[in-house]
Protein backbone atom coordinates (compact mmCIF):
# COMPACT_ATOMS: atom_id res chain seq x y z
CA UNK A 1 0.00 0.00 0.00
CA UNK A 2 1.36 3.44 -0.89
CA UNK A 3 2.39 5.66 1.98
CA UNK A 4 -0.26 8.29 1.33
CA UNK A 5 -3.00 5.63 1.32
CA UNK A 6 -1.91 3.97 4.57
CA UNK A 7 -3.33 4.97 7.98
CA UNK A 8 -1.08 7.59 9.53
CA UNK A 9 -0.31 8.62 13.09
CA UNK A 10 1.40 11.91 13.96
CA UNK A 11 3.18 12.58 17.24
CA UNK A 12 3.89 16.19 18.21
CA UNK A 13 6.39 16.72 21.01
CA UNK A 14 6.14 20.09 22.71
CA UNK A 15 2.51 20.64 21.80
CA UNK A 16 2.38 23.74 24.03
CA UNK A 17 5.06 25.57 22.08
CA UNK A 18 4.69 28.12 19.34
CA UNK A 19 5.53 25.62 16.62
CA UNK A 20 3.90 22.60 18.26
CA UNK A 21 0.52 24.30 18.61
CA UNK A 22 0.67 25.48 14.99
CA UNK A 23 1.49 21.97 13.77
CA UNK A 24 -1.46 20.57 15.72
CA UNK A 25 -3.81 23.01 13.99
CA UNK A 26 -2.53 22.03 10.56
CA UNK A 27 -2.76 18.32 11.32
CA UNK A 28 -6.36 18.71 12.48
CA UNK A 29 -7.26 20.29 9.13
CA UNK A 30 -6.00 17.30 7.16
CA UNK A 31 -8.10 14.11 6.94
CA UNK A 32 -5.19 11.77 6.18
CA UNK A 33 -4.30 11.42 9.88
CA UNK A 34 -6.12 8.74 11.83
CA UNK A 35 -4.49 9.64 15.17
CA UNK A 36 -2.74 12.80 16.33
CA UNK A 37 -0.80 12.36 19.56
CA UNK A 38 0.18 15.55 21.37
CA UNK A 39 2.63 15.43 24.26
CA UNK A 40 3.82 18.14 26.62
CA UNK A 41 4.26 18.59 30.34
CA UNK A 42 0.90 20.36 30.70
CA UNK A 43 -2.21 20.44 28.48
CA UNK A 44 -2.24 23.00 25.64
CA UNK A 45 -4.43 26.05 26.17
CA UNK A 46 -6.24 25.89 22.85
CA UNK A 47 -6.24 22.28 21.74
CA UNK A 48 -8.15 21.98 18.42
CA UNK A 49 -11.55 20.35 18.77
CA UNK A 50 -10.75 17.11 16.97
CA UNK A 51 -11.54 13.59 18.24
CA UNK A 52 -8.36 12.31 16.58
CA UNK A 53 -6.16 14.37 18.92
CA UNK A 54 -4.98 12.52 22.02
CA UNK A 55 -3.15 14.58 24.63
CA UNK A 56 -0.69 12.93 27.00
CA UNK A 57 1.02 14.79 29.82
CA UNK A 58 4.63 13.66 29.81
CA UNK A 59 7.77 14.85 31.56
CA UNK A 60 10.53 14.39 28.98
CA UNK A 61 13.25 14.52 31.64
CA UNK A 62 12.38 11.01 32.86
CA UNK A 63 14.04 7.84 31.58
CA UNK A 64 13.67 6.47 28.05
CA UNK A 65 11.81 3.46 29.44
CA UNK A 66 9.26 5.67 31.18
CA UNK A 67 8.71 7.71 28.02
CA UNK A 68 8.33 4.54 25.95
CA UNK A 69 5.80 3.18 28.46
CA UNK A 70 3.83 6.43 28.28
CA UNK A 71 3.82 6.39 24.48
CA UNK A 72 2.52 2.84 24.32
CA UNK A 73 -0.05 3.21 27.11
CA UNK A 74 -2.00 6.14 26.02
CA UNK A 75 16.26 21.27 31.12
CA UNK A 76 18.43 19.98 28.89
CA UNK A 77 17.60 20.19 25.20
CA UNK A 78 19.85 17.36 24.03
CA UNK A 79 18.55 14.63 26.42
CA UNK A 80 14.97 15.81 25.82
CA UNK A 81 15.32 15.11 22.11
CA UNK A 82 17.45 11.97 22.31
CA UNK A 83 15.20 10.37 24.92
CA UNK A 84 12.07 11.16 22.95
CA UNK A 85 13.43 9.90 19.64
CA UNK A 86 14.88 6.78 21.27
CA UNK A 87 11.52 6.01 22.88
CA UNK A 88 9.60 6.56 19.63
CA UNK A 89 12.10 4.44 17.73
CA UNK A 90 11.89 1.75 20.39
CA UNK A 91 8.12 1.49 20.16
CA UNK A 92 7.50 2.25 16.46
CA UNK A 93 10.65 1.77 14.39
CA UNK A 94 8.97 -0.68 12.00
CA UNK A 95 6.18 1.75 11.13
CA UNK A 96 7.93 5.10 11.69
CA UNK A 97 8.16 6.99 8.42
CA UNK A 98 9.70 10.39 9.07
CA UNK A 99 11.20 12.40 11.92
CA UNK A 100 11.20 16.20 11.80
CA UNK A 101 13.59 18.08 14.09
CA UNK A 102 13.25 21.85 14.42
CA UNK A 103 16.43 23.64 15.38
CA UNK A 104 17.04 27.27 14.47
CA UNK A 105 19.54 30.02 13.75
CA UNK A 106 20.96 30.01 17.26
CA UNK A 107 22.78 33.23 18.15
CA UNK A 108 25.27 33.47 20.99
CA UNK A 109 25.54 36.99 22.37
CA UNK A 110 29.30 37.49 22.65
CA UNK A 111 31.23 40.68 22.04
CA UNK A 112 34.12 39.02 20.24
CA UNK A 113 34.16 35.66 18.49
CA UNK A 114 37.25 34.39 16.70
CA UNK A 115 35.78 31.11 15.45
CA UNK A 116 31.99 30.90 15.55
CA UNK A 117 32.04 27.24 14.50
CA UNK A 118 33.86 26.37 17.74
CA UNK A 119 31.13 27.77 19.98
CA UNK A 120 28.90 25.34 21.90
CA UNK A 121 25.59 24.64 20.17
CA UNK A 122 23.24 21.89 21.34
CA UNK A 123 21.67 21.76 17.88
CA UNK A 124 24.77 19.99 16.57
CA UNK A 125 24.47 17.26 19.18
CA UNK A 126 20.79 16.75 18.38
CA UNK A 127 21.54 16.49 14.66
CA UNK A 128 24.45 14.10 15.22
CA UNK A 129 22.21 11.78 17.23
CA UNK A 130 19.46 11.92 14.58
CA UNK A 131 21.88 11.13 11.76
CA UNK A 132 23.59 8.35 13.67
CA UNK A 133 20.35 6.58 14.58
CA UNK A 134 18.81 7.01 11.12
CA UNK A 135 21.74 5.22 9.46
CA UNK A 136 20.55 2.00 11.08
CA UNK A 137 16.87 2.54 10.30
CA UNK A 138 14.52 2.74 7.33
CA UNK A 139 12.76 5.94 8.43
CA UNK A 140 13.64 9.33 6.95
CA UNK A 141 14.21 12.70 8.55
CA UNK A 142 14.08 16.45 7.91
CA UNK A 143 15.57 19.34 9.86
CA UNK A 144 13.97 22.79 9.81
CA UNK A 145 15.88 25.88 10.95
CA UNK A 146 13.57 28.89 11.34
CA UNK A 147 15.30 32.08 12.40
CA UNK A 148 12.78 34.54 13.85
CA UNK A 149 9.37 33.10 14.73
CA UNK A 150 6.35 35.34 15.22
CA UNK A 151 3.45 33.62 16.90
CA UNK A 152 1.64 32.97 20.14
CA UNK A 153 1.36 30.04 22.51
CA UNK A 154 -0.63 30.50 25.69
CA UNK A 155 1.78 28.82 28.08
CA UNK A 156 5.02 29.91 26.44
CA UNK A 157 6.79 33.07 27.52
CA UNK A 158 9.25 32.72 24.66
CA UNK A 159 7.20 34.61 22.12
CA UNK A 160 8.29 37.75 20.32
CA UNK A 161 4.67 38.57 19.52
CA UNK A 162 3.76 38.60 23.22
CA UNK A 163 6.84 40.64 24.13
CA UNK A 164 6.09 43.16 21.39
CA UNK A 165 2.47 43.49 22.54
CA UNK A 166 3.59 44.23 26.11
CA UNK A 167 6.24 46.70 24.92
CA UNK A 168 3.92 48.70 22.67
CA UNK A 169 1.12 48.61 25.25
CA UNK A 170 3.46 50.18 27.81
CA UNK A 171 4.45 52.88 25.33
CA UNK A 172 0.80 53.67 24.71
CA UNK A 173 0.05 53.80 28.43
CA UNK A 174 2.94 56.22 28.90
CA UNK A 175 1.74 58.38 26.02
CA UNK A 176 4.89 57.76 23.99
CA UNK A 177 5.35 57.07 20.29
CA UNK A 178 5.49 53.47 19.10
CA UNK A 179 9.22 53.31 18.39
CA UNK A 180 10.68 50.00 17.23
CA UNK A 181 13.21 48.76 19.83
CA UNK A 182 16.14 48.33 17.44
CA UNK A 183 17.97 49.68 14.44
CA UNK A 184 17.31 49.45 10.72
CA UNK A 185 19.23 46.21 10.39
CA UNK A 186 17.06 44.58 13.05
CA UNK A 187 13.84 45.90 11.52
CA UNK A 188 14.50 45.17 7.86
CA UNK A 189 16.64 42.10 8.41
CA UNK A 190 14.68 40.13 10.97
CA UNK A 191 11.22 41.53 10.35
CA UNK A 192 11.36 42.04 6.60
CA UNK A 193 13.39 39.02 5.55
CA UNK A 194 13.97 36.63 8.43
CA UNK A 195 10.55 36.48 10.07
CA UNK A 196 8.67 33.19 9.87
CA UNK A 197 5.13 33.17 11.14
CA UNK A 198 3.67 30.46 13.31
CA UNK A 199 1.16 29.20 10.74
CA UNK A 200 3.92 28.97 8.12
CA UNK A 201 5.86 26.60 10.36
CA UNK A 202 2.72 24.52 10.84
CA UNK A 203 2.32 24.20 7.07
CA UNK A 204 6.01 23.46 6.65
CA UNK A 205 5.83 20.72 9.27
CA UNK A 206 2.88 19.07 7.55
CA UNK A 207 4.59 19.24 4.16
CA UNK A 208 7.74 17.76 5.66
CA UNK A 209 5.76 14.78 6.92
CA UNK A 210 4.03 13.84 3.68
CA UNK A 211 5.10 16.20 0.90
CA UNK A 212 8.17 14.36 -0.31
CA UNK A 213 6.42 11.20 -1.44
Amino acid sequence: MAFLDAPKVALVSGANGITGSAVLKQLSRNPIWTRIIAISRSPPNNLPSDPRIEFHSLDLTVSVGEIADALTSKGDNVPLFTKTLTAVDLTSRDTLHRVILQTGAKKLWLNAVTDSSALPNFYYLQEDFLWSLSEERTWNWNITMPFWISGYAGKSGNSWTTSAAVYFSLLKALGKSAVFPGGEDEYYGKWGKGTIFQHQLGCCGLYGMVGFE
